[in-house]
């Protein structure tokens, strides 16, 4: 099952086929996953509006549209993996309200554990790679 975009602007669920008819895996079974990285410490603008943060919008907009498998991959500060700007954690907050997976990894190689949340999936001390790879097979 998939999340996408449905009539009027909600969220639906699909079914996703992930064989074909000889068993083979189909190309749209493999999961859109992007690593989201933020290189500073603080938002680009002043104050927590997501609406100060378009590009995330876009990008779960986009990933709802697509009818397939998706998810995000956060990287933020080290150790804990949480994000540094709240604005953009809400849009990430959002995305997995409607279906898509995000898993939070601290920056570079962490050596310490990334916090699980109510809603965030922890990426231990896994790189945001690591992290992608491992939520395509899942």
């Amino acid at each position: 099952m998939a999340a996408r975009t449905g009539a009027g602007g909600g969220v639906e669920t699909v079914e996703i086929a992930v064989k074909g008819p000889d068993g083979e895996i189909l190309p749209n079974a493999i999961p859109s996953v992007s690593i989201v990285k933020d290189g500073g410490y603080c938002a680009d603008e002043y104050g927590e509006d997501p609406a100060l943060e378009p590009d995330l919008a876009f990008l779960v907009k986009h990933k709802l549209s697509l009818g397939r498998l998706a998810g995000f991959i956060t990287e933020g500060q080290v150790p804990y993996g949480s994000m540094t700007s709240q604005a953009r954690q809400k849009h990430m907050a959002r995305a997995v309200l409607c279906g898509l997976p995000v898993v939070r990894v601290g920056r570079g190689a962490p050596e310490g554990f990334a916090d699980a949340t109510s809603l965030f999936i922890a990426g231990s001390n896994l790189t945001a790679t690591k992290a992608r790879l491992l939520l395509m097979h899942v």
